[in-house]
């Protein structure tokens, strides 16, 4: 009995060191991160001030637009791609969820 219950204090005491290497490595990790996107330079193109034109030197970053549609029965927003769409009265019809979608069945 008292081997177990030393087996277990062991065992926790291994664990609780590892949860605390792991944070301590996340933590340095997050930051090592942040300081090499400092001085990659990547913020630079959020900088610039009103009076200030970007210049072709400055790396171009492109924007990824997603279309949002509006759910007629709950109001939610959801992606366009991942909507559940209805085609009646030449009229597209949006949901966010096959539940939604059924509802919307059910009220014709």
């Amino acid at each position: 009995m008292d081997l177990l219950a030393s087996l277990l204090q062991i065992t926790f005491i291994f664990l609780l060191f590892r949860t605390i290497l792991t944070v301590i490595g996340g933590i340095s990790l997050s930051k090592r991160l942040k300081e090499s996107r400092r001085n990659s330079g990547t913020e630079s193109v959020y900088d610039i001030s009103d009076n200030e034109q970007a210049t072709d030197a400055a790396p171009r970053h492109s924007a990824i637009t997603i279309e949002m549609v509006r759910d007629d029965i709950c109001g939610r927003y959801v992606a366009r791609n991942k909507a559940y769409i209805i085609h009646s009265d030449d009229e597209d019809h949006y949901f966010c969820s096959w539940e939604c979608r059924q509802k919307y069945l059910g009220q014709e």
